[in-house]
């Protein structure tokens, strides 16, 4: 063969290796590439009993968690099946997972990843007591079943979630601890499958639930984001307490409001305090000089700011107003603040809080003196952001005879008695001298049934706050049971009362907080326990150093500071949809849909949040 027939052919042949390569390219690049499938195996905790709505349930709300550009999940629950293949309904007829069409359909999806959350059913005590010798034998056979697909997935199995309190109509909470998890163990031994942790979490958050079985909307978020972490753990998921939304409801004081009023006859004010900037009250402001709208609160509050958002038409807002409050004691109203010539654009919300006074009224109104231009008036919402102020009867008042004590005291000034002195002005300080923790606890005379406890922040050093602890409850002050338990907490402001339930039947004389994860100095204000609980009470520190607004256009953050700060912006079921830097003096702009907002600012190390209503 010749010299230029061999060099031809090397030519065609690293032709070839070119295309082969480019090809390989290509077909490697992002727009080829498959979304990894996960199919949802489950009861009617899965199919999303309880939920709102199709968006709410778990699936729905961890697509949202894991994006869709990489992920596809499906919802493949079905309501009342059981795990076990001879698993029964209360009337005896068969429930069996294996046999709806949906395992099936889950089957033939072949996706990549596989979440199994079954086994609440077959606690059912016409299951458990009769067959649970085969629950783990059938779990072994059902996960073995879709690792034999092509797609080879990788399996979860989930712990169930707690049984709460007696009435739940399933089994007591033991038969899933002590009974069918370590089960799950053995199974995921067999199997090779990872187990996701679904009960720990939930303990003692039976208010995360409609009918201590299935989650409400905020226990279906709860749930998808502990899934969530397990598939995908550098997928962006919010980090927001879990009761985040119960906080906020107590931050927006008029949200809790118990009776409104109006100077103006006839007229429904209630769209003012319905977080929702699409309803309007609207009404004649001709030859008129003042009108008025009022709202009584379950208990008196301080204010730390106010808001007011305009409706569609910018000349029906209100130009001059007073906002005013009185106690029940009392038949004159005080001027709160007072605000001339305001200007707003159409569906603005202008918070303010340089003026407003922290004193504590039981009532609050708006008293409108001047309408832009129009012979009109309208007003889309009307928010109060504060604090219950006096603090609420505890079971830790001077009155009931209590005892503190903690394990450590090194400030004799700052000492653990200030914890029950009713007076958020002074703390418990104290360093932490050994170890990474610090328990706190009182003891009562006699025992009491508790069902919520709050912990008020200090006025200083956020760096000292709790941020994870357990609550137990004892009889004798030897045996102690979990009560509640608490992680990643953040309190949205100095002099903060954050508030949580506690769902238990029992009875207790002795009550030990343990505070994890602190290894220098703690702080704490007050500690409360009460034997009723009637929502939460939260202050909010209204950060000078940005100035959010809206317009027509959606959201802006305006930043005063002299250094950069930080913004997350939620959805108000906590979904993160946006977050970044603000530098000094610049201006951020979110497009935003007609909504409420969660608006979380950080500067400087200190952290606080925002509701913000968004109106086109």
């Amino acid at each position: 063969m010749s010299y230029w027939a061999i060099e031809i052919m090397k030519r065609i042949y690293w032709i070839y290796c070119g295309i082969f390569f480019l090809l390989g390219e290509i077909y490697s690049l992002p727009a080829f590439a498959q979304k990894i499938k996960i199919a949802c195996i489950g009861n009617s905790i899965t199919e999303g009993v309880g939920a709102s709505s199709g968006s709410a349930t778990y699936p729905s709300v961890l697509q949202r968690d894991l994006g869709t550009e990489k992920y596809e999940v499906s919802n493949f629950g079905a309501s009342g099946r059981t795990l076990m293949k001879n698993g029964k309904e209360f009337d005896g007829t068969a429930s069996s997972y294996w046999d709806h069409e949906r395992y099936l359909n889950a089957l033939k999806y072949n996706p990549d990843i596989v979440v199994i959350k079954l086994g609440t059913n077959d606690a059912k005590k016409i299951n458990w007591d009769n067959i649970k010798e085969q629950y783990t034998g059938d779990y072994v056979a059902l996960v073995n079943s879709f690792k034999e697909l092509v797609s080879k997935p990788k399996i979860y199995i989930c712990y169930p979630l707690p049984l709460f309190g007696p009435g739940n109509w399933i089994n007591e909470d033991k038969v899933m601890t002590e009974e069918m998890m370590p089960m799950i163990d053995q199974v995921a031994k067999e199997t090779g499958a990872t187990v996701i942790d679904c009960h720990t979490p939930f303990e003692g958050k039976g208010y995360l639930t409609g009918d201590k079985i299935h989650p409400n909307d905020k226990g279906y978020i709860f749930l998808a984001d502990i899934i969530a972490r397990s598939i995908a753990p550098e997928a962006d998921i919010p980090d927001l307490p879990d009761d985040l939304f119960i906080q906020i409801s107590g931050y927006d004081k008029g949200d809790s409001g118990v009776f409104m009023e109006s100077s103006l006859a006839g007229l429904n004010i209630a769209s003012l305090w319905d977080n929702d900037a699409k309803t309007i009250l609207e009404t004649d402001f001709s030859g008129q000089t003042e009108c008025w709208f009022s709202v009584e609160l379950p208990r008196s509050a301080g204010l730390k700011a106010y808001a007011i958002t305009s409706g569609e038409d910018a000349s029906k807002a209100p130009v001059s107003w007073r906002l005013e409050g009185r106690t029940k004691t009392s038949a004159s109203w005080r001027t709160v603040d007072r605000q001339t010539d305001i200007i707003f654009a159409a569906n603005e919300t202008k918070v303010f809080d340089e003026k407003v006074s922290f004193t504590p009224y039981d009532y609050f109104r708006l008293k409108v003196l001047k309408v832009n231009g129009s012979d009109r008036l309208a007003i889309a919402e009307f928010q109060l952001f504060g604090c219950d102020k006096p603090l609420r009867s505890s079971l830790m008042d001077p009155e009931n005879a209590g005892m503190m004590s903690a394990q450590f005291n090194t400030l004799p000034h700052e000492g653990y008695d200030n914890l029950s002195d009713g007076n958020i002005n002074t703390k418990f300080c104290t360093a932490i001298s050994e170890g990474n923790s610090i328990w706190i606890r009182y003891d009562l005379p006699k025992a009491v049934k508790v069902d919520g406890y709050a912990l008020i922040s200090a006025n200083d050093s956020p760096d000292r706050d709790p941020a994870e602890w357990i609550l137990y409850g004892s009889i004798d002050g030897k045996k102690w049971d979990k009560l509640d338990v608490r992680n990643s907490q953040k309190f949205l402001g100095r002099y903060t009362t954050l508030e949580y339930p506690i769902v238990s039947d029992k009875e207790y004389k002795s009550f030990k907080l343990n505070v994890t994860g602190k290894s220098d100095l703690f702080q704490l204000a007050e500690w409360q326990l009460f034997e009723a609980s009637d929502g939460v009470g939260i202050q909010k520190n209204i950060l000078s150093e940005f100035t959010i607004y809206s317009d027509n256009g959606g959201l802006l953050i305006k930043s005063h500071a002299d250094v950069t700060g930080y913004y997350e912006l939620f959805s108000i079921s906590g979904q993160c949809l946006s977050k970044g830097k603000i530098g000094p003096g610049t201006t951020q702009r979110e497009y935003l849909l007609s909504g409420t907002y969660l608006v979380s600012l950080e500067i400087r190390g200190q952290k606080e949040m925002r509701k913000v209503i968004i109106g086109h």
